[in-house]
């Protein structure tokens, strides 16, 4: 996103939705929860609040990132995509 307070809200909203539907999907339907599906629907939802509310930051890792390893390096996948999300969700 160009902006950060665009992508705070994409990931507030959007993201964190998504991955709730996700999570309530995983819980209803997956054999593994039997007899304690509501748990892992708690359980999971609180993993992606934890995760949405701590991705506010994603959009500056790339700039940190080229102060570090150069700014060929933030371009890259790696720098501008994976490394902000395992930092967030993680």
């Amino acid at each position: 996103a160009k902006s950060p307070a665009a992508f705070v809200a994409h990931t507030f909203l959007f993201i964190f939705s998504g991955v709730t539907l996700y999570c309530a999907g995983d819980a209803a339907l997956n054999p593994d929860h039997e007899g304690k599906r509501m748990e892992v629907f708690k359980g999971e939802t609180y993993n992606s609040y934890v995760g949405s509310n701590t991705a506010w930051f994603e959009p500056f890792v790339p700039g940190a990132f080229a102060k570090v390893a150069g700014t060929a390096a933030a371009g890259t996948w790696f720098g501008s995509s994976l490394l902000p999300a395992t930092l967030a969700y993680t």
